[in-house]
């Protein structure tokens, strides 16, 4: 029991301390460092990739993409074989391409699985947004059978401590690299009172 005034100043004081150390400073505005710079190239790639909600859209991306005669991308590859080989020779080519990817990568999952597989490419991914590469994934729920997706959930909280991204001379920019995740087909979970005949006697 505390006896005197002075012992309850000084308890008061000693856990007001201890409570502003330990206060969430993620909340502090980013500051660039000086030796970094502005690319209007890489600032332009940067807005041009962001998600944006489709009624805030300036232009209808699917008029636009019937009406483009070449491809946006050119670096894409595919590689499919029936053997166990053919997998291993796939998984480590998609880890190389994420392993050396200079400023963007983008990647697109019917099926994600929380596997080895599916942890290496996380790992390559987290390991390129702290390098300064804008990484871009979309899962499809309904392929990928998870009710969370946690892991993409922490494939997210790379981008704290995302480097910055490089302009083509390898200098770093005033742009931070990001995760974005977009799941497709997920629906959320019914509630009770929605299930057909769960409630009905």
């Amino acid at each position: 029991m505390i006896k005197n005034s002075a012992q309850l100043i000084i308890i008061s004081l000693f856990s007001a301390l201890l409570l502003s150390a330990c206060a969430d400073l993620s909340n502090k505005p980013d500051t660039v460092p000086e030796s970094v710079k502005t690319d209007d190239f890489v600032t332009m790639n940067y807005q041009q990739r962001s998600w944006v909600p489709a009624s805030d859209m300036l232009f209808d991306p699917i008029a636009v993409g019937t009406k483009a005669e070449v491809l946006v991308n050119h670096a894409s590859t595919k590689i499919i074989g029936p053997s166990y080989q053919d997998a291993l020779n796939s998984l480590a080519a998609e880890i190389w391409m994420i392993e050396n990817a200079q400023y963007t990568v983008d990647l697109v999952y019917y099926i994600f699985k929380r596997d080895t597989v599916g942890y290496a490419i996380l790992g390559a991914l987290c390991n390129a947004v702290k390098r300064g590469v804008d990484v871009r994934i979309m899962v499809d729920s309904l392929g990928s059978i998870h009710a969370t997706h946690k892991e993409l959930k922490a494939l997210e909280t790379c981008a704290d401590e995302a480097g910055y991204m490089k302009d083509q001379a390898g200098f770093d920019t005033a742009n931070k690299a990001r995760v974005q995740v977009v799941i497709i087909n997920a629906r959320r979970a019914m509630l009770p009172h929605e299930i057909p005949g769960l409630l009905s006697p």
